[in-house]
């Protein structure tokens, strides 16, 4: 019992240790940000490029003034429009994203506990905690973090607290307008509970009939609005980060990629679309490949050497820990099959797009990929010791 219970207190202790050395990272940055380039603080705030678009029209709905908000990101717009209308700065906003990565953590850890064991859950928070490119984000005025961080809270309770459905809902109706990848997360958790109740005979043909309709009705909103508010078909022929030519090595906003017919002379509908894919196959294939390679790697040719090395030297060992996990798995529970989809659309996603220009779109699903390559990290340190022991 003694053992035990001594067990528990150095658990518990260890527990602690990512917060710690998380606060000491944030705080090193809070001092230390004018090192980093592009990164210096004003105050503890850090403004992006769409910043002032949403602090415009925050401050214009906080007067009650409803006209051309930006839908995909209203849930952030809201949110700022609370925070001026109660008269606080835009720290408050900061400390809420905070709290939120908190949260987030905390679900990090639960989901990996539940699927696996509290050791691997301490190791995804290690982890989660440790990587700069997500944790950073805290201090900036722009909608990942929320997303990230909302992700991870949505389907720690879709898949392990379903009788909260109303704060499941609220939550789900949130990440929709916060991001434009708020539809894929939605369409993995439909995806992931369609193809698990298909082997459930307790779930009746109305349930999975619903759940159908739901997965139909979010593609045709999100072709809809990938065609029509994002100017999908021009955005293909920006190139394979947008405002980046590798062709030139330099600056560019169009024609970035050559061989591309005239984005004008198609439709903004779906045979639109389907006719520029057809001219433009082979190039969107090529510049897809290329897309999806500087996705995964985050590696980017205006990053600096020792940037790109960290990403690089981050990624690698989660990916290879990822994918030995799945090599090994045989019969896939709910939460895998929608990390797995989730990963898989968000790879199209990114491929057929053009504005990850940051390499942000990895780090939506980068927190999911941590859980599994935990588990194989625990598992390959657990098989050392033992042959260690045999020596």
């Amino acid at each position: 019992m003694n053992i035990e219970n001594n067990q528990n207190l150095y658990f518990k202790i260890l527990f602690f240790v990512p917060y710690l050395l998380w606060s000491i990272i944030i705080l090193l940055y809070v001092f230390n940000s004018d090192l980093i380039k592009a990164g210096e603080l004003n105050g503890l705030i850090k403004l992006g490029n769409d910043s002032s678009r949403y602090i415009d029209e925050a401050e214009r709905l906080a007067n009650f003034d409803f006209t051309n908000l930006y839908l995909s990101k209203l849930s952030y717009i809201i949110i700022l429009a609370i925070t001026f209308k109660l008269n606080l700065d835009l720290t408050t906003i900061v400390f809420f994203q905070f709290l939120t990565t908190i949260i987030s953590s905390l679900c990090l850890y639960l989901i990996a506990k539940k699927i696996f064991s509290k050791w691997v859950g301490l190791l995804s928070i290690l982890i989660f905690l440790a990587y700069l490119p997500i944790q950073l984000r805290n201090f900036y005025i722009l909608t990942e973090i929320l997303f990230i961080n909302f992700c991870i809270i949505l389907t720690y309770l879709f898949f392990f607290k379903r009788h909260l459905k109303i704060m499941i809902l609220l939550i789900g109706i949130f990440i929709l307008f916060l991001r434009p990848q708020g539809i894929l997360v939605l369409l993995s958790i439909s995806f992931a509970s369609i193809m698990f109740i298909k082997f459930n005979k307790n779930y009746n043909f109305i349930t999975k009939l619903m759940i159908i309709i739901l997965c139909f009705v979010l593609t045709i909103f999100f072709i809809h609005n990938a065609i029509q508010e994002y100017n999908f078909i021009s955005a293909l022929s920006k190139g394979m980060i947008w405002g980046y030519s590798f062709e030139t090595n330099d600056i560019c906003y169009s024609n970035c990629i050559p061989g591309l017919t005239n984005s004008d002379l198609y439709e903004k509908n779906v045979i639109g679309l389907i006719q520029f894919f057809k001219d433009n196959f082979f190039i969107l294939i090529k510049a897809s490949f290329f897309k999806i390679i500087l996705f995964f790697t985050g590696w980017r040719p205006y990053y600096s050497n020792i940037h790109n090395m960290f990403l690089i030297c981050f990624h690698l060992p989660i990916y290879i820990m990822f994918c030995a996990y799945f090599f090994k798995s045989k019969k896939l529970i709910s939460f895998e099959i929608f990390t797995l989809i989730y990963i898989f659309l968000s790879i199209a996603f990114v491929s057929v797009t053009f504005v990850d220009w940051s390499g942000r779109f990895i780090m939506y699903i980068f927190p999911f990929m941590i859980i599994f390559a935990s588990k194989s990290a625990t598992s390959l340190f657990l098989l050392f010791l033992d042959r260690t022991k045999i020596k």
